[in-house]
């Protein structure tokens, strides 16, 4: 663009009327800040769409990021959904034969541990006809059953890289 004050006012209509990079810019939206817009053809917008659903796709933009389902399909996470032992301790015990229950049934309790689980989310990609570059967020997800039976997750995001 060639005129600067048309320009200026352009970039400040996107800074201001626009509160996150997020936003989806309708045509008439562009048109109206002053941008020129080319209605493509059919034949084109039809290409496009295709190359939409393409991205959409690979990048599973239709599946929420759910770490449980992440780790649950992971081999190795097999205990945390493993039955749990139940113990039943007779009523009225006298309380030093109690003591001596709880404690062979502490000694027998074991402990799992669980690997972390990699994950891997194509965040974008810029394809042209000279090369092709992927941003992937990748990080470990930590899982464990907790004693009341609830599994507790924390994740540890990495920051993207680009490939």
């Amino acid at each position: 663009m060639k005129d600067e004050s048309k320009t200026k006012l352009i970039v400040e209509s996107l800074n201001k009327s626009f509160c996150h990079h997020g936003y989806p810019l309708h045509r008439s939206e562009v048109t109206q800040i002053g941008l020129p817009v080319k209605k493509p053809s059919e034949d084109l917008q039809n290409l496009m769409w295709e190359l939409w659903l393409d991205y959409e796709n690979e990048m599973e933009c239709n599946t929420p990021f759910d770490p449980l389902s992440i780790v649950l399909k992971d081999p190795n996470a097999a205990p945390l959904l493993s039955p749990v032992p139940q113990v039943q301790i007779p009523a009225n015990l006298p309380p030093n034969i109690m003591q001596q229950a709880i404690n062979q049934i502490l000694q027998q309790i074991g402990t799992t541990t669980i690997p972390p689980v990699d994950y891997s989310v194509l965040a974008s990609s810029l394809e042209s006809t000279r090369c092709c570059s992927q941003a992937r967020i990748e990080g470990k997800i930590f899982a464990t059953r907790r004693p009341d039976m609830n599994i507790a997750m924390s994740v540890i995001r990495f920051p993207p890289k680009w490939a």
